[in-house]
């Protein structure tokens, strides 16, 4: 009778493992939405950036980061030993650093063996955004010790200036890095400060609430979009100090913008379920999209300009041909709300 439990027993415990052994190789793959390849990633996700080749991404969860290849989607390396609060990761031009701002300090990684290299130590207070600049050699920061920092990678040395930056302001630099816009949400003005020296340059009142702040290619046209009572879009000379014009139309908050690699068009997204293209030449509303039955919430150009990629509440991401302005691809998406898109 006991040979007979324990056999018993034992191909229990036989099938059980091969179940769960089953299940973890084949959980990535149950349930799929439609038009999804896989599931990636442990955790809470947090974020999500491609290397700038496009050969591998990483995705941040509250358990680890994660890089995958991008073509086979196997896991290459999980960056773990720190209790992670990532506020934004960002890959070095040449895709071979990893950034990630993680409370008060940046860790930089090494992408291909997912090595740590060194440890960025010298804000006191949570880094909102970062950037590599010029050639990845320096990387530039900003947090709510409301100091910004340019940091030698070389070196591993920094100077940083002082600069007024509000606990809950949004921020973001220009892509050269030279210039950071921060936008005071409750007295409705944007301030733009040099991050070499923490010289205030200049600010711009602004006729509503800010939801969104983008920069122009050149870096040299500010746009804001705003909520009630208009729901506009703002544009401003970042070197003249002027405001340039309003792009009207919306009917609804303005939650996502974003220029065209070109610098030639605007998109935007609104609570109104519209995708708007302007044109930055004469301010004009170029072309209207139509097809999402909620709230947009993030906007993004590919590379080329070609496609634009929309997210939305419910669940839907969709790919729109800029040429033509068809839409050519349509996704759901596991979140319910999609917030960003890269």
């Amino acid at each position: 009778m006991k040979k007979v439990t324990f056999f018993v027993f034992t191909s229990l415990l036989i099938f059980v493992l091969l179940l769960l052994n089953t299940f973890a190789q084949d959980s990535s793959q149950w349930n799929l939405p439609n038009g999804a390849i896989t599931r990636l990633g442990k955790g809470r996700i947090i974020d999500i950036t491609y290397s700038p080749e496009g050969t591998h991404f990483a995705v941040v969860s509250t358990v680890g980061i994660w890089l995958y290849n991008a073509h086979t989607y196997t896991e290459t390396a999980l960056l773990t030993g720190h209790i992670w609060d990532p506020s934004a990761v960002t890959f070095s031009p040449d895709g071979k650093t990893l950034a990630i701002a993680n409370a008060n300090e940046i860790l930089l990684w090494d992408a291909k063996t997912g090595q740590q290299r060194t440890v960025l130590s010298g804000h006191t207070g949570s880094v909102k955004t970062i950037r590599f600049i010029s050639d990845g050699s320096k990387l530039v920061s900003a947090s709510s010790d409301r100091t910004v920092r340019m940091w030698n990678l070389l070196t591993g040395l920094h100077n940083f200036s002082a600069v007024k930056l509000p606990k809950y302001a949004d921020v973001v630099f220009s892509q050269d890095g030279k210039t950071l816009a921060i936008s005071h949400r409750n007295i409705r003005k944007i301030e733009l400060w040099e991050t070499d020296t923490g010289q205030f340059l200049r600010s711009f009142t602004v006729a509503e609430s800010v939801d969104a702040l983008a920069f122009s290619p050149d870096g040299k046209t500010l746009a804001s979009s705003g909520g009630w009572p208009d729901y506009l879009i703002e544009l401003q000379d970042t070197q003249a100090g002027e405001s340039l014009t309003s792009l009207i139309g919306h009917t609804r908050r303005v939650n996502a913008i974003a220029f065209s690699p070109d610098g030639k068009r605007l998109m935007s997204g609104s609570d109104d379920g519209t995708l708007r293209v302007w044109d930055m030449e004469t301010g004009k509303n170029r072309r209207t999209l139509h097809g999402h039955l909620g709230m947009i919430g993030g906007v993004a150009f590919s590379p080329d300009g070609r496609t634009l990629a929309s997210g939305s509440s419910p669940h839907i991401i969709q790919l729109w041909n800029m040429d033509t302005g068809q839409l050519h691809a349509k996704f759901e998406a596991d979140a319910f709300s999609v917030w960003g898109l890269t």
